[in-house]
C-alpha cells in the first residue's frame, strides 16, 4: 500500500534509510564490497554527484584543494609539477642557466636569492606572450625574488610607473627624514 500523505512518505524514508544505515554497521565488509561494485557498474553517479557537492559546497572543495595542496608542497612534489606545468618539462635548465648567468640573484634588486625557499624564486615572464601562469624561452625576463616580481606586476608591468614611484618615494622618505631631524628631543624617563 503506498500512501500520498507527505509526512508519512518521509517518515517511512527515515525509518529505511535507519534500517541501512544499522545493517551497514553490522556488516562493513559486505557493505564496502556493495558500494563498490555499485562504483564499478555506475561510474556516472559518481561524477554526477561529486559535481553536485562541489557546485553546493564550494567553501568546503576550496579547503580539501588547500589541504591537498599543503600536503605536496610537504612532500615536495608541488613544486617540480607545478613548474614543469608552467614552465615546460626543461623548466629546470631554463632555471640554472638562468642562475648561473645572473649569479643567483635577482636580476631586478640583485639581491640574493633562496634556492631552497620554493616560492621565494620565480621566473619572471612578459604577458604578452604566455598567459599569466605560464611561461617560454621567448618571454623570460629572469629569475626574481617575489617581492620583484609582485611590485612589477602590481605596475602593470611599467618602468616608467616603477620610476614615477620610486621617484615619489625618494621624496617622501626626504621629507620625513627633514621632520625627524627637526622635532624636539624628548626626555626619556628610563
Amino acid at each position: 500500500m503506498t500512501t500520498t500523505d507527505p509526512a508519512k512518505a518521509a517518515e517511512a524514508r527515515a525509518k529505511a534509510r535507519e534500517r541501512l544505515r544499522k545493517w551497514r554497521a553490522e556488516n562493513p565488509e559486505r557493505a564496502r564490497e556493495q558500494t563498490r561494485r555499485y562504483r564499478e557498474k555506475h561510474p556516472e553517479v559518481g561524477k554526477r554527484n561529486r559535481k553536485l557537492y562541489i557546485e553546493r559546497h564550494p567553501e568546503k572543495e576550496q579547503e580539501r584543494k588547500r589541504r591537498l595542496q599543503q600536503r605536496r608542497i610537504a612532500a615536495g612534489k608541488l613544486v617540480v609539477a607545478d613548474r614543469a606545468r608552467k614552465h615546460g618539462v626543461n623548466w629546470q635548465e631554463a632555471f640554472l642557466q638562468l642562475w648561473e648567468a645572473q649569479g643567483g640573484r635577482c636580476y631586478l634588486c640583485g639581491d640574493h636569492l633562496n634556492r631552497d625557499e620554493p616560492h621565494a624564486t620565480v621566473f619572471d615572464h612578459h604577458h604578452a606572450c604566455c598567459p599569466s601562469r605560464h611561461t617560454c624561452d621567448i618571454c623570460r625576463r629572469g629569475l626574481a625574488c617575489g617581492r620583484c616580481n609582485k611590485l612589477v606586476g602590481l605596475a602593470d608591468e611599467d618602468p616608467e610607473r616603477l620610476r614615477r614611484i620610486a621617484d615619489a618615494l625618494a621624496a617622501a622618505n626626504e621629507l620625513v627624514l627633514q621632520r625627524l631631524a627637526a622635532r624636539p628631543l624628548q626626555e626619556t624617563m628610563f
